[in-house]
């Protein structure tokens, strides 16, 4: 059985933010809950994505936890060091 469950209207809402999203982080963890609805298992999910399979399975507990629109949100910023001459 699995544990975390994605509804078709989650379904939907990844899809459309997968659609809009910019960043590759971001897409690689939408992909994880797209594939896990259209039925992969963890472990096989994680070997088209380069995950681990338990890392797979954390992804999909923090989508349920914190919903779709935060979990697509890019959380990390660039390098814009201010850099001097020493």
């Amino acid at each position: 059985m699995k544990k975390h469950i994605i509804t078709e209207e989650e379904y939907r809402v990844v899809k459309k933010l997968a659609k809009e999203n910019k960043h590759k982080r971001v897409d690689k963890r939408l992909q994880v809950i797209l594939l896990r609805f259209e039925g992969l298992t963890d472990q096989k999910n994680g070997e088209k994505l380069g995950y681990s399979r338990k890392r797979v399975s954390q992804l999909c507990a923090e989508f349920k936890a914190v919903g779709a629109t935060e979990y697509a949100r890019h959380k990390y910023g660039g390098n814009h060091r201010a850099m001097c001459v020493a």
